[in-house]
């Protein structure tokens, strides 16, 4: 009787290494499978920083120029001021002088 329970014992024994086995390969390809998977979403995330990055650069130089052409604009602003306060001037000048 000792042994008849001691074989069952080890079957079960079997049975549960068997099924440890096969949970073990499940949860490996599993494992396997995420990991592909992050390492996929870390390249995508490299990409995008890098494109982030040229943007942000290329956003930088645009502000630089739009300072640059509103700076330029305001200089032309004043010159035009200059100009026409002349021109009034010039024009006033030579009714006066009709």
């Amino acid at each position: 009787m000792n042994e008849e329970i001691l074989n069952q014992i080890l079957g079960k024994l079997d049975s549960l290494d068997t099924r440890m086995d096969s949970f073990e390969t499940r949860v490996t390809e599993r494992m396997d499978s995420l990991e592909a998977k992050v390492d996929s979403l870390d390249t995508k995330v490299d990409r995008i920083e890098s494109k982030l990055d040229k943007t942000f650069e290329q956003v930088a130089k645009n502000t630089e120029t739009i300072h640059e052409i509103a700076a330029t604009q305001q200089r032309h602003e004043r010159i035009l001021e200059v100009l026409s306060k002349r021109s009034i001037e010039h024009e006033a000048y030579l009714r006066k002088e009709k």
